[in-house]
């Protein structure tokens, strides 16, 4: 079985490409990139509409392994 991730970074290139390349030394399948331009908000640094969207592509994610 394949581990997965929803990947949340910021919005710049490099950032990017060093977050999927240390998923992939840690064995996980990037499911879902979130990028956000500040890191600081509330206690986990996202804000209500990007605890919406990985909640979608959670809800997403289980329906594709359900339907296997």
């Amino acid at each position: 079985m394949t581990l997965t991730a929803i990947l949340i970074t910021y919005d710049n290139e490099n950032s990017i490409r060093e977050a999927l390349g240390l998923c992939e030394a840690a064995g996980y399948k990037v499911e879902k990139t979130i990028k956000q331009k500040f890191l600081n908000r509330n206690k986990f640094g996202i804000g209500e509409g990007k605890v919406a969207e990985i909640k979608e592509a959670c809800q997403q994610n289980k329906a594709r392994r359900d339907n296997l």
